[in-house]
């Protein structure tokens, strides 16, 4: 038998192993909190946003305030009047007032729960009547409406005496208050409820013939202001637009509704006892609902500032589903586990293949659930689903060994071929191309199913795309090929880096552009000859792209592994472009998008385990900037409750700042900048919400925060912290100035104190040099003393006595010399060495010549002294050369000989004199027996005390050491004089 020719029997056959399932699954994406997120109770009865973007909620169990992290729980042990309450309202000045079950007052302002004076008498004054509305007006008058014909009005200061009930007509009313304008609504006959609109003085302005009988018994009442200014009531199950003119619109519904909302575009989202009901326009055509809150009680639903759709129930928390455009299907709600490996628009209906071999069938809010029979045809993996086609009203299913046709109306299952196929691509002849492992054929579409070319390839690829000239685009693992039926397959990579990379789908749009995807290099677009790469640098959602899909208006979808990416193509010859990029935090079921397709006006995401539906036309970015509050602050570990202390000690200088940015959608994932000026230089970017500021010093700081939303808008006002850390006393600047006084007269002090000493220096200083004058004067003399001069003359006239010219010039010249070079050097405080030694030579030759040459002389200068800049203080060594002379030499028998030896040893000059004269105990024996040598003694003493004054007045260390000259049998031979000179 031939695969194309299938008798009726076989059909059946086929349909019979077929399993079918038909759930509803299509849902909105809600999230539920209820008492395990930190409500005090599943029931809930009203809700509202206030001013600063939090949401209240009313429940048996106390009140709560949700920041988008946390509930923030109130009781009567914090002050409320009562644990249940049933009705909240905020006020012009931002209090949030709460109603009762007890008919007593409760408001929240300064961060606590208040209460009326008059409250304790609330309850008696109303009885068992309950309170219905509340309205607190412009000038802090309270109004409440009762469920009678009363109403409840207390002025400032809410005292007992400023507590009254005003009785209105028409008994058995229940009152809501509207505004300032239009300020109540109410009031009925005992056989019939109408309801009267009255004014702010509570005058009759119109009545309203709802018309609903007595018989019913209690009658639930809501209302809400649309757009256009008119009112939507409901009383029981009767829905009522009306406004001063009139009732607009009447419509009787099957459920009693118990609250309602606008929801856009002339939409009524009305909360009943058996779920939700959306009506369309104003005659109250009854859409879809929303299939999450089947058979839940809807207390109260509220919008909040970002377009999220709250839902109040009793007995299941609450409700919030922030994305209204967005339906789902997945499996939580009858969809098939198993991953989605294909998918494709058959006629009105979306189908999904399975690993598993199974297909889903989506149409509107139901799905069918087709799998085939595990008796007869093998579920396992290697009969997987691959890929769909839809043509000529047959759905064609390539598994990996098969091929079958599905026919959509019978759901007739028939056997194509039994080989499998990656891709299924149908042709303008009405015939199909199918992609293997390594080559492509062509099949003439059922019933024959023959198959008319094969094309072999070079080797794996991952997908095909037939283009407009028929042309087929091949996606190799590193390329792209082109086959076409005339020139065959050719390379279309070749010698274009771009396409060396991965490429997994391509699209061909209306202007003959290619577009193709890849997985890790993005997107590879064809324009003309040129090629341009979009990646996730140019705000391509990621570079793992999977799919493509060609829109209408030059837009281009992207799905990537991710999210999702809209590439809105400008006009013109150039190529550019904007990026749009969407995720969960804007709505998609996941991040993996892994094929797209358009099917009725709206835009179908296939992801791994579920689909996203939308209309790209609705998608509206949060564009309400978060507004961001200071929750907390810590010091020192310890809570700073008071809001008004600023003010801190120096101690208290470790700070803990808690904040929060207000946005439901996507609160855990909000960012936050923040600086805290005299800290921060630069804004600092987190996602947490709070910071720590260790070690502050004193000084005035302030605290900046911002929010950021998942469409990066920031708050347009920051939250700020104010506060001053004082200094401790120490730091104060009147304990600075003080200390800075003191310092100043101690600087002074010691100022006045270094000037005396410097002067008493310079004193003493002066005293010294006028004693080194005197002494060098002393010196002087001592070195042109008459006994020296006398002799030297005498020894002039004795050469001239005998004769001897030569002689006598010769000494006469020596002596003018060393006269001339004592008074020259007698000026100067040092000298250098060279002119003491020239001076110390003249004066040895005229003693040798004075006595007779009885003594000869050697001065011996070290190689290491440098006599032209090496500086001595002048006449030292010849008081010690002349005492050689006279104590040590003039007393020898025989002749004598002195020697002079310098030499540097580290930085001290070294002066050496020795005689070998009698010595030093001869010397003072010859002393006490005659007194010849006085003036010797002086210029010696006068030498010893010069030093010691020069050690003074430059801080030196000059020394003298005399010490005997002994012979081998220790026999005293000669004395001998060492001079140390410290040079600098």
């Amino acid at each position: 038998m031939k695969f194309g020719m299938r008798s009726t029997a076989f059909k059946l056959i086929c349909f019979a192993l077929l399993l079918f399932v038909k759930a509803n699954s299509q849902f909105y994406q809600l999230k539920n909190y209820n008492v395990k997120d930190g409500l005090p109770s599943s029931d809930v009865y009203a809700m509202l946003q206030d001013k600063s973007g939090y949401l209240w909620f009313t429940s048996d169990m106390g009140v709560s305030r949700f920041n988008g992290y946390e509930f923030k729980n109130f009781s009567t042990e914090n002050g409320l009047a009562d644990n249940t309450n049933f009705g909240l309202t905020e006020d012009y000045k931002g209090r949030i007032w709460f109603r009762s079950f007890s008919g007593q007052l409760s408001y929240y302002e300064n961060e606590k729960i208040n209460t009326p004076a008059c409250n304790p008498t609330l309850k008696k004054m109303i009885g068992r009547a309950m309170l219905t509305s509340l309205y607190i007006d412009t000038g802090d008058t309270i109004w409440a409406g009762i469920d009678k014909n009363l109403v409840l009005k207390i002025d400032p200061p809410w005292k007992t005496e400023n507590a009254r009930l005003i009785t209105i007509k028409n008994p058995g009313g229940y009152l809501i208050l509207f505004s300032e304008e239009n300020f109540i609504y109410g009031g009925s006959t005992l056989a019939v409820t109408d309801v009267t609109v009255y004014n702010n003085r509570l005058a009759e302005l119109y009545t309203l013939p709802i018309q609903i009988p007595r018989t019913i018994g209690t009658i639930r009442y809501t209302y809400t202001l649309r757009s256009d200014h008119t009112y939507i009531l409901t009383a029981n199950n009767v829905l009522v637009n009306f406004n001063s003119n009139g009732i607009i619109y009447r419509k009787e519904n099957k459920s009693v509704i118990i609250a309602v909302l606008e929801n856009g575009n002339n939409k009524i989202l009305a909360g009943t006892y058996d779920g939700t009901k959306d009506f369309e326009n104003y005659s109250f055509t009854e859409a879809s609902k929303l299939p999450n809150l089947n058979k839940k009680i809807i207390t109260a639903i509220c919008r909040d500032h970002e377009n999220g759709i709250w839902f109040c129930t009793e007995g299941n928390g609450v409700f919030y589903l922030p994305y209204l455009n967005f339906l789902y299907y997945s499996p939580d709600n009858g969809f098939a586990e198993s991953k989605i490996s294909c998918v494709a628009k058959a006629g009105n209906k979306v189908v999904c293949g399975h690993l598993d071999g199974r297909l889903s069938i989506l149409q509107q809010e139901h799905i069918q659930s087709l799998r085939f029979n595990p008796d007869t045809i093998s579920a396992s993996s290697s009969n997987r689903t691959t890929t769909l086609a839809y043509s000529k009203d047959l759905l064609y299913i390539a598994t990996i060994k098969n091929i079958f046709t599905l026919d959509l109306s019978t759901f007739a299952l028939e056997t194509m071929a039994t080989t499998g196929s990656k891709a299924l691509i149908p042709t303008a002849d009405g015939n199909l191309w199918s992609l293997q492992f390594n080559e492509m054929r062509k099949y003439a579409t059922a019933p024959s199913f023959r198959k008319t070319a094969t094309v072999k390839l070079n080797g794996y690829s991952d997908n095909i795309y037939l283009d407009r000239s028929e042309k087929i685009w091949i996606c190799p693992t590193n390329s792209i090929w082109i086959w076409d039926s005339t020139t065959g397959l050719a390379d279309g990579g070749k010698n274009i880096p771009l396409l060396n990379a991965r490429i997994v789908d391509v699209q061909e749009d209306n202007e003959g552009n290619m577009w193709m995807v890849s997985r890790g290099s993005g997107v590879i677009a064809k324009k003309g000859n040129e090629y341009y790469s979009i990646t996730q640098k140019d705000g391509l959602a990621g570079n793992m792209c999977r799919t493509i899909f060609i829109d209408s208006g030059n837009v281009v979808w992207v799905g990537t592994n991710n999210g999702l990416s809209k590439i809105q193509l400008k006009p013109g010859k150039e190529f550019a472009y904007t990026i749009t990029s969407y995720s969960p935090k804007n709505g998609l079921l996941t991040n993996e998008v892994n094929d797209i397709l358009r099917h009725e006006n709206k835009l179908w995401l296939i992801h791994n385990n579920g689909v996203s539906v939308f209309d790209p036309a609705n998608i509206r970015s949060n564009d309400n900037p978060p507004p961001v509050y200071i929750t907390g602050l810590t010091v020192n570990d310890d809570s700073v409750t008071s809001v008004k202390q600023r003010t801190f000690s120096h101690n208290q200088n470790y700070f803990n700042i808690g904040f929060i940015g207000i946005s439901f959608k996507d609160a855990a994932n909000l960012e936050y900048r923040y600086k805290m000026e005299g800290v921060d230089s630069n804004w600092v970017y987190t996602s947490y919400t709070a910071v720590k500021y260790q070690t502050l010093p004193p000084g005035d700081y302030r605290f900046i925060v911002y929010a950021k939303n998942n469409d990066g808008y920031w708050s347009s006002t920051p939250a700020t912290l104010a506060f001053k850390i004082l200094p401790a006393w120490w730091q104060t600047w009147i304990f600075k100035i003080i200390v800075a006084f003191i310092l100043l007269m101690l600087i002074f002090l010691i100022f006045r104190l270094r000037i005396n000493t410097v002067r008493e220096r310079d004193r003493k200083k002066s005293i010294l040099q006028n004693r080194i004058a005197g002494i060098e004067l002393k010196a002087l003399r001592a070195q042109m003393n008459p006994h020296f001069v006398f002799n030297s003359i005498n020894s002039v006239q004795y050469f001239i006595t005998t004769n001897d010219p030569d002689s006598s010039q010769k000494y006469l010249s020596k002596f003018a010399k060393l006269i001339r070079y004592v008074v020259d050097n007698s000026k100067l405080t040092s000298i250098p060495v060279i002119r003491e030694i020239e001076a110390l030579t003249l004066y040895l030759e005229l003693e040798a010549l004075r006595f007779g040459k009885r003594f000869e002389y050697i001065i011996n200068v070290h190689p290491n002294v440098d006599t032209e800049y090496t500086q001595i203080p002048s006449m030292l060594i010849q008081p010690y050369v002349e005492n050689s002379i006279w104590h040590g030499i003039m007393h020898k028998e025989g002749n004598g000989k002195i020697e002079v030896a310098l030499e540097m040893k580290g930085n001290v000059l070294c002066c050496i004199v020795q005689d070998n004269g009698i010595g030093r105990k001869r010397s003072m024996e010859l002393k006490q027996e005659t007194d010849i040598s006085v003036h010797t003694s002086v210029g010696m003493s006068n030498t010893r005390e010069r030093l010691e004054i020069i050690n003074q007045v430059n801080n030196s260390d000059m020394s003298v050491e005399v010490s005997d000259v002994l012979n081998e049998k220790g026999e005293i031979c000669g004395t001998k004089v060492e001079i140390h000179i410290p040079i600098s």
